[in-house]
This record gives structure tokens, sequence and C-alpha cells, in this order.
């Protein structure tokens, strides 16, 4: 992978969920209630958490994500819930052809109609 995949991947992954919360955050703070906290979800991915075939600078990207995650959890708790969700491999267009990604995850992931 370029240099230039890596800054791409990591502005998109990293840098622009950064960038939203930090916007947001004021206003979110403002709406939360001790009952109904705000809530921010980022996007990861299974790739982030465990390597297994991907693109080293995309799940590189999306385990930055997760530990920005845990990191904002920490800071902006308790008026701010902040958690990511790491689906697998989704079901696409663009991953149809993905051959090789869909024997992967059948042989390791309890997951089998992929």
């Amino acid at each position: 992978a370029t240099s230039e995949t890596w800054r791409n991947l990591y502005e998109v992954n990293v840098i622009a969920p950064w960038t939203l919360i930090s916007e947001a955050e004021l206003a979110l703070k403002e709406s939360s209630t001790p009952e109904l906290t705000s809530s921010i979800i980022n996007i990861s991915s299974h790739a982030g958490i465990r390597p297994k075939g991907a693109s080293i600078p995309y799940a590189a990207s999306k385990a930055a994500l997760n530990h920005m995650t845990q990191l904002l959890a920490l800071t902006l708790s308790p008026e701010i819930r902040v958690n990511a969700i790491a689906p697998g491999l989704v079901g696409t267009p663009m991953t149809e052809n993905w051959t090789g990604a869909h024997e992967l995850w059948k042989t390791r992931s309890h997951l089998s109609d992929i």
C-alpha cells in the first residue's frame, strides 16, 4: 500500500470521526440528561479487532478508531456514551467476488451464510 492509501484511510476512518465528534460534543452534552444520555456510535470493523487477511492500512485505521472510541468513552462519560460497532464481512455488490474473503469468514467465523 502506498503512503497515500494510508493517509486516505486514516483521514476517513479516524480524522473524520474525530472532527464530527469534536463538532457535536457541546450539543451532545447539552442534550444529555441522567435519564437519557447522548450517544456516539462509531462504525468500525472486525478487521480492526482481529488481524485476518484484511488490508493492513484499513485494519490499522479501524484499530485506531477502536482505541479512540475507548478513550472518548472514558473522557466523555457520563454525559455521552461512546461505542463502536464492528461488523464482519458484509455481503454487498463490492464483496460478491471476494471468494477468498468469503472462504476465510466461513472457516474462521461462526457465521456460515455470508
